[in-house]
């Protein structure tokens, strides 16, 4: 299978210097087939649009600064894609090693019906511990594959999906394409229905970035605020089929910080997981919510 691999970036040359290397390498091995690598640059600052300079195989497109869309400016760069797979990496993400991209593409090979992949993230050393554990808790170290007929045992997972690192197959991005009417959590959108449409999604363990930021309490309210929206007005799942794991993720934080005797952990954890919570709770209600309470959420919005 023929791959396109498309990078974002906006001032991250400390990243995407060793990616462009790795793949690289990788070209260079001929490991996989690699039709393309376009990176599209939201006219960086530090040189990381000149950077693709120095390799060959790398075509840079710039992008107007201030104009990213999370679905837009996707579906622009696939677009210009000709390979059978398109692969979606973004700049703050650093790949780990060749089997990156090896393991990704492997289940399209495997599974006839797999639309998209997507990697594990695993944090960064410098991540705090209640973000480092939100990240492990969110990309665990099995493998799974996500379709229609398992819905009631992944619930509300069944569509989680990143396209922080992830491949999709051309054909399913051009019939089903990115939704350009919501700002954020194109990917879940899309995801849903991909796989209400009878495909299956694949998360792949075996393919890990290092992407992670250290939210505060504030942040993560703001990003469940619209998680809530998301699950209640797109996805259209019921608060109840995600409770239950909210109380899980409590329970295990505290035991785990508990057991390492992080006392300063364990209260900002609280803090964090309170906020999250009633930034759901709040979200799951936006529809019903006056105008001004509805820009408590700076990710997503319909249009």
């Amino acid at each position: 299978m023929n791959v396109s691999i498309l990078i974002f970036s906006l001032n991250q040359i400390e990243t995407i210097t060793p990616t462009l290397c790795l793949i690289g390498k990788i070209v260079e091995k001929k490991l996989l087939s690699v039709h393309e690598v376009i990176l599209l640059d939201n006219e960086s600052s530090d040189g990381t649009g000149t950077l693709a300079q120095e390799y060959d195989f790398v075509k840079c497109k710039q992008i107007p600064k201030g104009t990213f869309h999370h679905a837009i400016t996707r579906n622009f760069g696939a677009s210009a894609c000709f390979g059978e797979i398109i692969v979606f990496l973004n700049g703050d993400a650093s790949p780990e090693d060749e089997n990156w991209l090896i393991k990704l593409i492997e289940p399209f090979n495997r599974y006839p019906n797999c639309a998209a992949v997507y990697s594990r993230q695993i944090p960064r050393p410098e991540t705090n511990p209640t973000n480092k554990f939100r990240i492990k808790w969110n990309y665990p170290e099995k493998s799974m594959q996500k379709e229609i007929k398992l819905a009631s045992e992944f619930k509300h997972r069944l569509y989680s999906f990143s396209t922080v690192s992830c491949a999709i197959r051309s054909d399913v991005w051009s019939k089903f394409r990115f939704n350009e009417k919501i700002n954020i959590y194109e990917d879940y959108e899309f995801t849903k229905r991909v796989i209400d449409a009878g495909y299956m999604i694949y998360y792949q363990s075996e393919s890990v970035v290092r992407h992670c930021h250290n939210h505060s309490a504030i942040d993560l309210f703001r990003r469940y605020f619209d998680s809530g929206a998301l699950l209640n007005s797109v996805l259209k799942i019921k608060e109840s089929n995600y409770a239950g794991e909210g109380f899980k993720y409590l329970k295990s934080g505290l035991l785990f910080f508990a057991s390492n005797r992080d006392y300063h952990s364990i209260a900002v954890f609280m803090l964090q997981t309170i906020c999250g919570y009633l930034g759901l709770k709040i979200g799951s209600h936006y529809h019903r919510l006056p105008t001004i309470f509805k820009k408590l959420g700076r990710y997503f919005a319909e249009s």
